[in-house]
């Protein structure tokens, strides 16, 4: 299994006893047989993660008791070869542990992962996994969320946590373990932020940050370790480590009220509570100017939305201590934002994903990413000033 086409072409080609176990878990029945003749169809993603052969919709229809009806599944193919724990935060065994594990399956607090059909190994490492097709379900958030639509989901994922608090959760090998903090103090983060000291010359540079922001955003470095010892303090719970409005959809359960519902659990941990959170801000602000200038607008109302998922499920945890789990992990996608003009303007590492992620061109880019900066400074001020006033030193 080399190249996409060979890996569409084994999927049309599978014998429909491979097939029929994704079709009874998608009706919930077991005299459901797959016809042959199902369609294979590759899913647009911006980027895939760490071992993904391929994602794609395969569509068909099923014998069930003597009717006719289609199905159709979203198949993840993945090179689950062992890797270095510490080489990726996102890793294909996490996320088929994940799936098995069923800690995201529960729907009372309306969060949950994608349903899990089937799960095969086709050949050594080489993992299919069938889930919920999720690619046209009513109210799919998309890339282009509403206030209303960010506040909803930050209360449903705080009462979520509210729950896992209360829940034992026994220690697993698989997962991360406050990866959320840590991969912002990596080796690969400070050679990037080495490359923006470098170039204090760069008129590309300072047009995005003039002389005492680009001194400002120099101090990130230090801050960040700071705030990663401070966050010690916070409590630790379940996190899906990768909460970002790409990864999540909505649809109305059986009781009429919305349904959070996530996909991509490769980056499942235990995680300071407000990890996820923090990602769902943090990571929009390494997108488009609209997606990035939404968040921004709305960073402190989606916050309290979260808080008050937290309180509406007995959570006691002060506010401030909240507050820090929730900036440690903004303030990571902060100073990944304050290295993006270096990294652009002298074309360093992966400077045309980002700029691709970002939508517009290098020369638009110092103009549209000043607000950004901005904000970035306006929020490590805040962590900082929080972890003195918390006395975490």
């Amino acid at each position: 299994m080399t190249t996409a086409r060979d890996i569409f072409e084994m999927v049309s080609l599978e014998p429909t006893e491979e097939i029929s176990p994704v079709v009874r878990s998608i009706f919930n029945d077991t005299t459901a047989k797959a016809m042959l003749g199902w369609t294979v169809e590759s899913l647009r993603s911006e980027s895939f993660g760490v071992g993904t052969l391929a994602l794609m919709k395969v569509s068909g229809k099923a014998h069930i008791r003597g009717e006719v009806r289609p199905w159709s599944s979203v198949l993840k193919i993945m090179d689950c070869t062992p890797i270095e724990k510490t080489a990726s935060v996102g890793t294909p065994i996490r996320e088929v542990a994940a799936y098995k594990s069923g800690l995201f399956n529960g729907t009372a607090t309306g969060l949950r992962s994608a349903k899990i059909h089937h799960i095969s190994e086709k050949q050594a490492n080489i993992v299919w996994l069938w889930t919920e097709d999720l690619t046209a379900k009513p109210g799919q958030f998309g890339y282009s969320w509403s206030s209303y639509q960010y506040f909803t989901i930050a209360e449903t994922l705080g009462q979520f946590k509210g729950q896992m608090l209360r829940t034992v959760l026994p220690p697993e090998s698989w997962m991360n373990y406050n990866a959320g903090i840590t991969r912002w103090t990596s080796p690969a983060m400070m050679n990037l932020c080495k490359t923006l000291e470098q170039h204090s010359d760069s008129d590309y540079v300072r047009t995005v940050m003039p002389c005492q922001i680009f001194d400002r955003v120099l101090e990130f470095e230090s801050e960040i370790l700071l705030l990663a010892r401070a966050i010690e303090h916070v409590p630790m719970t379940l996190a899906h480590g990768d909460f970002h409005i790409r990864n999540m959809f909505t649809q109305l359960g059986h009781d009429g009220v919305a349904q959070v519902v996530a996909i991509d659990l490769a980056s499942v941990g235990i995680e300071p509570i407000g990890v996820d959170i923090g990602t769902l801000i943090g990571a929009s602000l390494t997108w488009g100017d609209e997606e990035a200038d939404a968040v921004m607008s709305i960073e402190r109302e989606v916050f309290n939305s979260f808080v008050h998922g937290l309180r509406v499920q007995g959570c006691v945890i002060p506010e401030d201590t909240i507050r820090l789990g929730y900036l440690g992990t903004l303030c990571g996608y902060a100073r990944s934002v304050g290295t993006i003009p270096s990294t652009v303007a002298h074309e360093y590492g992966p400077w045309e994903w980002v700029l691709k992620r970002y939508g517009g061109s290098k020369q638009q880019l110092p103009y549209s990413y000043r607000r950004r900066i901005e904000f970035a400074v306006a929020i490590f001020d805040e962590a900082v000033g929080l972890v003195r006033r918390l006395g975490y030193r």
